[in-house]
């Protein structure tokens, strides 16, 4: 029997609209005098997204650029890194047309509600907070200590609700994080 949706985030609830991306955070940096150039940019922001973030939990986009520059051994000073943040937060969510009315489809089952993803919540919450009032547990990399590849995410979310694998359904997009590590740990899936 059924108990617990865990819903993936980005592709499956809300699209993530990238303003500022590594091109245009490198030519505000560059402009600034700072030699940091969109490919290695990239990779710190990724590092600093999917292994630093889950293991410290910054709480904002300055704290994040800051590690992301600590990263590539460049020393920024702090309008740079607030300014860069600006940018950054132009990076907004939209929810999809179907996610509310699923969600609130789901709760009227009375089911318990999870989301499984790694960024953390500040990168969304104001974008996403009519379906974040419903969801029951948001499970983000920091509150996994990983990112979703790893097993330990949905582990800490049949943990928090108490309940087996079996008995969850995960519904996403993405083939290995939402349909096969979910499936090898016995819980059923949905792919969009």
């Amino acid at each position: 029997m059924i108990k617990l949706v865990i819903f993936d985030l980005h592709g499956t609830l809300a699209k993530h609209n990238v303003v500022a991306n590594e091109y245009v955070a490198s030519r505000y940096l560059i402009e600034r005098g700072y030699d940091v150039y969109p490919q290695e940019l990239r990779a710190a922001w990724q590092y600093v997204c999917f292994i630093d973030q889950p293991r410290h939990g910054f709480k904002d986009y300055p704290s994040m650029l800051g590690k992301t520059m600590e990263r590539l051994d460049v020393e920024v000073d702090e309008g740079t890194i607030n300014g860069l943040a600006k940018l950054y937060q132009q990076n907004d969510y939209t929810l999809y047309q179907d996610a509310e009315p699923a969600v609130i489809r789901v709760k009227e089952m009375n089911l318990k509600t999870a989301i499984a993803t790694t960024p953390p919540r500040f990168w969304y919450e104001g974008d996403m907070h009519r379906v974040l009032e419903l969801i029951d547990f948001l499970c983000t990399g920091d509150v996994a200590g990983c990112e979703k590849s790893n097993p330990k995410m949905y582990h800490t979310i049949i943990s928090h609700f108490d309940v087996e694998p079996e008995n969850c359904v995960v519904i996403g997009d993405g083939e290995y994080v939402d349909i096969i590590l979910p499936n090898s740990l016995e819980m059923r899936t949905i792919i969009l």
